[in-house]
């Protein structure tokens, strides 16, 4: 329903009109928001903590770029040329072949004595 004062022919709503109007939209809004006002008891606090959340994603992207950065020993461009999933795959498989040769490494020096 229509939330305008007046109708298309320019008369004004009914009382019993806006009324069912505003049900109808605070119908709407808490099945379209329903999941997080289980949690939230305001859309200001559903916000909030959103917020957090998302402040709380994009410190652990800085970390995990710094990680990334390391391990590529490139200063982060190898993940910016490249994206975060790419780079993580790369990361992992570089550490494992750092561990297979260092255990290559081991075993060589240990019959070498």
């Amino acid at each position: 329903m229509n939330m305008n004062i007046q109708d298309k022919t320019g008369e004004p709503r009914s009382q019993e009109e806006l009324v069912e109007a505003k049900v109808a939209i605070m119908n709407r809004l808490i099945t379209d928001i329903d999941p997080i006002m289980v949690y939230y008891p305001t859309i200001v606090d559903a916000i909030n903590e959103l917020l957090t959340l998302r402040n709380r994603a994009m410190a652990y992207k800085h970390l995990l770029q710094n990680i990334l950065a390391i391990i590529h020993r490139d200063g982060g461009h190898y993940t910016q040329a490249h994206g975060i999933e790419k780079s993580i795959e790369d990361a992992i498989n570089k550490i494992a072949e750092e561990r297979l040769q260092l255990e290559i490494y081991k075993s060589s020096a240990k019959t070498c004595r």
